[in-house]
């Protein structure tokens, strides 16, 4: 599940960044 989030950040971003977004909110 966490690799389907990741595919869905753009290709622009770098992984660790969509990565970061889908930790944050856990995190929080």
């Amino acid at each position: 599940m966490a690799t389907k989030i990741i595919d869905d950040v753009p290709k622009g971003k770098p992984k660790t960044s969509g990565l970061g977004v889908f930790l944050k909110p856990l995190n929080s």
